[in-house]
Order: structure tokens, then C-alpha cells, then sequence
């Protein structure tokens, strides 16, 4: 099964446990990592490109981490552009539709920080966004506390064990 991850760290070179975790995934064997950053052209996505890589996948994960309560901009310009109608919905709109999908993401603050509202009813916009598209939404897989910035947040070694672990729960769910 082709396994399609869309990378949306909108800042990616800054990116530590996402970075990581992309990196362990891309390890898999079926599993393409398409970094959406390097993949804007003018400030745009080539939209067939970009459709035509989801329509060539099996299964797709998007990989982010969670910015201001939501999607980061960069993968939210990605689903405005590359999800349209007759593509993705509407009449003709069919060409997701079984797809499995994973959101996969990281926070910075600790899971206590998503008490009320959770990150699931958070992302209740986004989960409709890809139910209108017929894909088959999967559960999540996330993990809380990823902030590592050297001086300022984080312990880079627990931050890196986490990251880990996400990815190898992440790829026994891809197997």
C-alpha cells in the first residue's frame, strides 16, 4: 500500500520533531514524504502536481504541527489550492473518496493545555473540510509537550524520545 505523507510544517528547516518524525517515516518501505515547502512555486502550488500525487496514493498522512488551534498556514493555503471542487468534491469530485487518512501532529504545550477545548473538537473544521472530500477519516495520532527551542522551551532529548515514539506508533499503523 502507497503510503503518501504530506509534510506541513510551514517552517521546516526550523522543524525539530516534526522533522524527526518525517525523517523515520521516510525510512518505510511504500512511504513517500512530500515536504509541501519545497513544492510552491511563486507563492502556489502546481495543483495537477499536487493532485495527482493523492491520486497515486493508497493512503495519505498529514503530518503538521499544530499551529494557533488548526492546520499551519502553509498546509491550510495546500487544501484551499489543491482540494477543489470536481477534484475532491462536487460533481466529478470523487477522486479521494475511501482514501484512507491519518491526521498525524504534534503540539508544543503539554496535553493539559487541550483540556477544553481537546484538540479533537479543535480540529472539527478540518475533519469536516476532508469528510466533504469522502475520504475515510482514521484516528489521529498526535503527541503533546514537542516544543524545542535551544535556550528558551523543551529538553531536546525527551522532545527527540517523543518524536520517536510517535513515529514508530505512526508506522506499526502503516504496516
Amino acid at each position: 500500500m502507497k503510503t503518501l505523507v504530506l509534510y506541513g510544517h510551514s517552517s521546516p528547516e526550523q522543524s525539530f520533531s516534526n522533522a524527526a518524525i518525517v525523517a523515520e517515516l521516510a525510512k518505510l518501505p511504500d512511504v513517500k514524504v512530500r515536504t509541501l515547502a519545497e513544492h510552491r512555486i511563486n507563492g502556489h502550488f502546481d495543483v495537477a502536481a499536487e493532485q495527482k500525487e493523492l491520486v497515486e496514493a493508497d493512503r495519505i498522512v498529514f503530518q503538521f504541527p499544530f499551529n494557533w488551534y488548526s492546520l499551519p498556514w502553509l498546509l491550510k493555503q495546500w487544501v484551499d489550492e489543491v482540494l477543489t471542487y470536481g477534484f475532491a468534491y462536487g460533481e466529478g469530485g470523487d477522486k479521494l473518496k475511501g482514501k484512507p487518512v491519518i491526521l498525524s501532529f504534534t503540539t508544543g504545550v503539554p496535553a493539559e493545555g487541550y483540556v477544553n477545548p481537546t484538540t479533537d473538537a479543535l480540529l472539527l473544521p478540518v475533519k469536516q473540510t476532508l469528510a466533504l472530500t469522502q475520504i475515510k477519516l482514521e484516528e489521529s495520532e498526535s503527541s503533546n509537550g514537542m516544543m524545542y527551542i535551544p535556550g528558551f522551551a523543551g529538553d531536546k532529548d525527551e522532545v527527540q524520545g517523543k518524536a520517536l515514539a510517535h513515529a514508530q506508533r505512526l508506522a506499526a499503523r502503516l504496516k
